[in-house]
């Protein structure tokens, strides 16, 4: 078996064919899945040639596992908080960006067991360890105004100063076009 090889950037300066790689191709079945479906065997390749223990075997099949957690997680951070959206040219704002995406999806993780309480009707209820921060982040707005508030935002007392006594308005008036209106009848 070879491995499919997209672009040749780490071998761009050597010709001819790629160089092999060594390593295990491990086929996994599995007895049933949920929702009844037939199960399709799973073919995973480790770099590693031979496989010292069954152990190491079910630490690769774990690693795969969490490859697929981490994947999700970046294409959350990318398509819902807008982690790839702006185009930053200097590299210390990318790195300020990066860390207030990440503040934003730590700020769900915490919000996490107030959105239990503000599930929408149609939605079932969940157990917090299963609430996705898709469904954290719908329901974001109202779990925030259950919350308290350590500080109200400030109240003025008084009016604003507006436009002094005796000046003069210099905001020119809108002046509406006048004549005849094209009318199609």
């Amino acid at each position: 078996m070879h491995q499919k090889i997209d672009t040749r950037a780490g071998c761009k300066d050597s010709h001819g064919s790629p160089p092999l790689i060594e390593g295990t191709v491990i086929g996994l079945n599995v007895e049933h899945l949920p929702g009844g479906q037939p199960p399709k065997p799973m073919w995973l390749w480790a770099s590693k040639p031979v496989p010292g223990d069954v152990r190491e075997v079910d630490h690769w099949w774990s690693m795969y596992l969490r490859r697929f957690d981490i994947e999700h997680t970046f294409r959350f951070l990318k398509q819902n908080l807008g982690w790839a959206r702006p185009h930053l040219r200097e590299p210390n704002a990318a790195d300020r960006w990066t860390w207030i995406v990440i503040a934003a999806h730590t700020s769900l993780r915490l919000v996490r067991p107030m959105a239990i309480e503000c599930r929408l009707p149609w939605q079932q209820p969940i157990p917090e360890s299963k609430v996705t921060p898709g469904r954290v982040r719908a329901t974001y707005r109202r779990a925030c105004q259950n919350t308290v508030h350590p500080a109200n935002p400030p109240i003025a007392s008084t009016a604003g100063p507006g436009r002094p006594r005796g000046g003069v308005n210099r905001v020119k008036p809108v002046t509406q076009p006048v004549g005849l209106a094209h009318y199609k009848g």
